[in-house]
């Protein structure tokens, strides 16, 4: 029994900010540093100051209220007065080590530094924005960039190589002065990212064996179960990551057989009369590395699927709940292809696993933990990697199917952008 699997790629492994087409500063949906994450690679922390007099500024807690431009969350910040002269004010991101000293880092793969800002109010156009390099701060006005009259989200584009910056030595990817302003500004800030100027850059898709996520993993081409009782995790994952920049995109998972379209789609057989055999799919997704995907025993330990009685018949986490419904299902019935009505959002929604506006498509609860010798802290810590790649794990429910028969499948990872 297999699946195939379509358009992958290996990504090699080093430090993100110098191997990446977009890295994160600030960001829901793409790869890059994480906020004070106890390692040395890839490790940011907000900075702020003042002088003379001058407020200094303040940052929010992520907020999430359905308005960001991209992912689900974004940050407000307020500068409480006006910075007149012979004062001082800003705020930034700067590079540290896991003992939170400053660190050092070559940015000069990049060749962008890009963020949005949506103004509250103030005048946002007085703001200065660009990085600490060097030592100096290399910094361009706002005023040609941004309409201080919109409270729409604007994009902020700066040419590094422009800055006349030490790239090679930077301490701050973003640097914000505040001098100048005449009055209390507050705004939002989402998005912010270093990208390259490569346009063939694209999205990476890559399936990879459970078992190995630890280790150097082999790069399998079938999707494949170890058992087939139940409700079974599959031995194989999707790994999606997203290194192109685009302002809008979406990723869809589905299935395509060679049967007639299903509702829940899955694993296809045709018998010696011609009839149709299904064996139903799911997936899930995760940002981190799910424990024990493959073990059969049913217990706190095991990672095995568990359908729900109830209208709808809903698949949880049955190891993390043995013999009962917790009323929280992360994992998604698969859709067959034809069967898809791409014009209904509900029906997208279903196999929509990933959007540059919305984020995950099901979000991981803070009690899954993964392997307890690697903390989970919002996003995965491996060898000093964080990242944001989205994991597709897949499931299958065997219950019933009879043996003797060959049931196939091709699993289809659609990205379209803009």
């Amino acid at each position: 029994m297999f699946v195939s699997v379509l358009a992958f790629a290996v990504e090699p492994k080093s430090r993100l900010v110098t191997t990446r087409n977009v890295y994160s500063i600030i960001s829901d949906n793409y790869t890059g540093a994480i906020q004070e994450n106890g390692y040395d690679l890839d490790n940011i922390r907000f900075l702020t100051w003042s002088g003379g007099g001058a407020a200094a500024p303040g940052c929010s807690d992520p907020i999430s209220d359905g308005t960001a431009i991209e992912g689900n969350t974004y940050f407000r910040i307020t500068c409480g007065s006006s910075v007149p002269s012979g004062t001082w004010a800003g705020f930034g991101y700067g590079f540290i080590y896991a003992d939170k000293s400053n660190n050092i880092e070559n940015i000069s793969h990049f060749k962008y530094l890009e963020f949005w800002i949506r103004k509250v109010e103030g005048n946002i156009s007085e703001l200065q924005a660009g990085i600490k390099a060097g030592g100096s701060d290399k910094v361009i006005s706002l005023a040609d960039q941004l309409n201080n009259d919109s409270t729409d989200w604007q994009r902020v584009t700066i040419d590094l190589t422009t800055l006349n910056a030490d790239l090679e030595n930077t301490s701050m990817p973003l640097l914000v002065i505040c001098n100048g302003l005449t009055g209390r500004t507050v705004f939002d800030i989402d998005n912010i990212v270093l990208r390259t100027a490569d346009s063939s850059a694209d999205f990476k898709v890559t399936l990879k064996k459970v078992e190995d996520m630890y280790g150097a993993p082999e790069n399998p081409t079938e999707i494949s179960w170890l058992y087939f009782t139940d409700w079974q995790a599959a031995a194989q994952y999707i790994e999606i990551d997203a290194d192109k920049y685009s302002h809008s995109w979406t990723i869809t998972l589905y299935v395509r057989h060679q049967g007639d379209g299903h509702n829940r789609g899955g694993l296809w057989a045709q018998g010696n009369n011609g009839e149709d055999y299904v064996v139903p799919m799911c997936f899930r997704v995760y940002n981190g590395y799910l424990k024990n995907v493959v073990e059969s025993p049913v217990g706190d330990e095991s990672y095995l699927i568990g359908q729900s009685a109830g209208e709808g018949n809903n698949l949880y986490d049955r190891g993390k709940f043995p013999n009962s419904d917790p009323g929280w299902y992360p994992w998604i019935w698969m859709k067959e292809y034809n069967d898809i009505d791409w014009s209904k959002q509900s029906d997208i929604d279903s196999v929509t696993v990933w959007s540059s506006s919305k984020g995950y498509h099901v979000a991981m609860p803070s009690f899954l933990d993964g392997d307890p010798n690697r903390p989970f802290d919002g996003f995965d810590n491996l060898a000093g990697k964080v990242d944001r790649t989205l994991r597709v794990y897949l499931g299958a429910g065997f219950g019933g199917v009879g043996g003797g028969i060959e049931y196939t499948a091709t699993v289809v990872v659609d990205v379209n952008y803009e």
